[in-house]
């Protein structure tokens, strides 16, 4: 009842319209609950993921959990978090940073988001094709038997070192 009562608002409809006619609504001012609440009804409206642009990664981390609360069940989020080192600084990003993109673009092509929050350096950063994204995993099931050279092959093409013994991340 009181969905509906927020779903016929004036704002609301706004919002919805601006979508709809491929605009971006400004959900600046309104408490991050508020935020997230909304975000959830045009999620629900629209049938269809969105991309919501914050400042920064703090404000993403602190939108992505009462949106988690408020989105209708099978319904996801993710963050795509910027990284932590700027271009030409001749620094890597953390690896952490660097698997949480790669996860969360890798899913977001395969289409299982209703809503992707960037923080706005995030949203900035080049990426590449969804089919890219897609060859990033290798599904293995129980029972399968798998060459380990075409594993050890696939974890090479996608990043990861050879190394005896594995110590760190990314080995």
């Amino acid at each position: 009842m009181i969905l509906d009562i927020l779903r016929r608002g004036a704002p609301f409809q706004q919002a919805l319209e601006r979508i709809r006619n491929g605009g971006s609504p400004n959900l600046s001012g309104l408490p991050t609950t508020a935020k997230a609440f909304t975000l959830a009804l045009l999620a629900r409206e629209l049938k269809r993921s969105l991309l919501v642009i914050v400042d920064g990664n703090k404000q993403a981390e602190e939108l992505s959990e009462p949106l988690e609360t408020f989105l209708a069940s099978g319904d996801e989020t993710t963050i795509l978090p910027a990284l932590d080192v700027l271009p030409h600084q001749g620094l890597s990003p953390h690896s952490d940073i660097l698997e949480r993109r790669a996860v969360g673009l890798m899913n977001l092509a395969a289409g299982r988001y209703s809503v992707v929050i960037a923080p706005i350096a995030s949203a900035l950063l080049k990426t590449r094709d969804a089919k890219f994204y897609g060859q990033l995993s290798l599904i293995l099931r129980t029972n399968e038997d798998v060459p380990m050279d075409m594993l050890a092959g696939h974890l090479e093409s996608v990043g990861y070192t050879r190394s005896e013994p594995v110590q760190l991340r990314g080995e």
